[in-house]
């Protein structure tokens, strides 16, 4: 860097020397302050946007609030409706005979499927067994159940192994 020749005496050198740093820090600080200035005003309109959106979601989801409520009691009505009319001409839902299948399903029992028909009133079953025993016992109390009509088991239902298989074909009263 090439040395400044100075001609001014000392005292005036040095009360150069402090306006110039002293006109650097003026500069800097009206520059820091600029941008504190919109550093704020981005803060604060990221603030008002936030809380514009914030009021949005918050209305939104009031709305689908009412929406499901409303949704969810019209769905527990047409339930309601069909039950009432299950009950008018005698008809039981599968759902609630398939928990009698299921309280019915001893240990070494594995059901593996279930699958029913409204049309022809069956009940398919299958799974797997660990004993013959234990797969007779179980036919005989599904036979026991007030609803079943009729029951029908294979002989391949009495082959033993390792995992023996079972399927059962239950009609309805």
């Amino acid at each position: 860097m090439k040395e400044e020749i100075n001609l001014l005496p000392p005292a005036a050198q040095k009360s150069r020397w402090k306006k110039m740093c002293l006109g650097r820090i003026g500069h800097l600080l009206r520059l820091t302050i600029a941008l504190l200035f919109i550093l704020i005003l981005v803060v604060v309109t990221a603030i008002v946007v936030l809380k514009a959106q914030e009021e949005m979601w918050e209305s939104v989801l009031a709305n689908n609030k009412t929406e499901v409520g409303s949704s969810y009691d019209r769905i527990k009505d047409i339930n309601n409706r069909f039950h009432l009319l299950e009950k008018a001409v005698g008809y039981q839902s599968w759902s609630v005979l398939l928990v009698d299948v299921l309280r019915a399903t001893p240990d070494g029992i594995r059901l593996t499927e279930m699958s029913f028909s409204d049309k022809s009133s069956v009940l398919t079953i299958r799974g797997v067994f660990t004993d013959r025993e234990t797969v007779v016992a179980y036919q005989q109390t599904l036979e026991g159940l007030p609803w079943v009509k009729k029951l029908e088991a294979p002989l391949s239902n009495f082959a033993t192994g390792a995992e023996s298989r079972f399927t059962f074909t239950i009609s309805r009263k």
